[in-house]
């Protein structure tokens, strides 16, 4: 399932696994999250934003192991 974030408040930092690259997206940022992604997400302070998912239902479990990627 694919995700839709637009971070609304505070900063949203992810790490991507290929590159090493750590991404910080403030306010405003709208990022799309492709379906089997491997990602992680990195400490931060908080951050508000808006979550939409690319299915309904959402497939349980939610939180896969990476080996299942």
């Amino acid at each position: 399932m694919g995700i839709h974030f637009y971070v609304e408040g505070g900063i949203f930092r992810f790490q991507d696994p290929a590159t090493g690259a750590v991404h910080e997206c403030g306010p405003g940022t709208k990022f799309v999250i492709p379906e089997r992604t491997l990602h992680i997400e990195e400490e931060h302070s908080g951050y508000k934003g808006v979550v939409g998912m690319t299915k309904d239902p959402v497939p349980q479990p939610f939180v896969r192991p990476p080996e299942e990627l």
